[in-house]
């Protein structure tokens, strides 16, 4: 299903990069994918496309949860932050948020750990994506178990160094005696991202329905959410968040912020509604992960959102369990 994405992305990634400069290699495009490769050491998985790194997976380490941490363009820059001083608990595209009274997003003394309890990564025969698949155990400082998570980040084979997606899924449900568990938060707690410091500056917010800058994207409800600032000076990218329709609060409930830095979150509006699960019940949470050449204008982006979705299967709402 996957190779019939390739159009699309082609497609977007053209008219996306039209007024982009390609610092790297502006004659590198082709209409048929980069091969992929993954690496893997104790900490981090790292996936290559064209033998350029496109995406490193940190699962390892001394970390309290896995995470996105490095996202690139074939050739291109990093846009993600880990790590930040001023912000410790902030890795690239995480997902955390409070489970019960136990914090998962923040780090300090008594907040919660997300770890791997299983983890595999290869490339698929077809070439068509790299995938990352494993099993998270979600426990408190006591190291008490509250939820278990079957997570899958899939890294789409791009089609040329313009375009670039990443299939987030995850499942989470109250860990075998943890009773029922609630999640919620922070406005801001879910899937979210930070970018390189570099993009804090100038960059824009656009979502689906023509939702426009911080004032009309953060805490409203829509199919997706994109922000596009320049990683280096004259290269615009665009990072965009696309929700699935499969999520059990689609359209999606945003979080975004451009001062005094850059942040864009799908929230499943879990901090205005908090979700309890009870013993074996769920809740899924799909998302893809889209980085663009150039500033994406809301066509581009509706057009690319419907693709990944109806290619994917994520169409359906009923796949989806609270």
């Amino acid at each position: 299903m996957f190779k019939q994405l390739r159009a699309c992305l082609i497609a977007t990634a053209s008219l996306c990069a039209a007024r982009a400069v390609d610092a790297q290699d502006p004659a590198k495009g082709s209409s048929s994918a980069l091969a992929l490769a993954v690496e893997r050491d104790a900490e981090s998985v790292r996936v290559l496309a064209g033998g350029s790194l496109v995406a490193r997976y940190r699962h390892g380490g001394a970390i309290k949860k896995p995470y996105l941490a490095e996202l690139a363009l074939p050739g291109g820059r990093n846009v993600l932050l880990d790590a930040p001083p001023d912000h410790l608990h902030h890795h690239g595209v995480m997902l955390a948020c409070k489970a019960g009274d136990v914090d998962f997003w923040g780090e300090a003394e008594g907040s919660g750990r997300e770890a791997h309890v299983s983890l595999e990564a290869t490339v698929e025969k077809d070439g068509t994506s790299a995938v990352i698949r494993g099993k998270l155990r979600w426990s408190d400082a006591r190291e008490r178990a509250l939820l278990d998570e079957e997570r899958t980040v899939r890294v789409l084979a791009p089609p040329d160094p313009k375009a670039l997606v990443v299939l987030w899924e995850s499942r989470l449900a109250p860990a075998e005696g943890a009773g029922p568990v609630t999640l919620a938060g922070s406005p801001y707690h879910g899937l979210g991202a930070r970018f390189v410091r570099a993009m804090d500056r100038g960059g824009a917010f656009l979502a689906s329905g023509g939702l426009t800058g911080v004032e009309g994207t953060n805490g409203k409800d829509a199919a997706w959410c994109a922000y596009a600032a320049e990683v280096a000076p004259g290269e615009p990218v665009t990072v965009a968040i696309l929700d699935a329709p499969a999520n059990p609060r689609h359209p999606a409930r945003w979080f975004t912020m451009n001062d005094p830095f850059a942040y864009l979150s799908d929230t499943q509006a879990i901090g205005a509604k908090p979700v309890t699960l009870a013993a074996g019940e769920s809740f899924a949470l799909r998302a893809a992960v889209a980085l663009l050449a150039g500033k994406a204008g809301e066509a581009r982006l509706e057009d690319l959102h419907r693709e990944v979705i109806q290619r994917v299967g994520w169409g359906k709402a009923s796949e989806a369990a609270r």
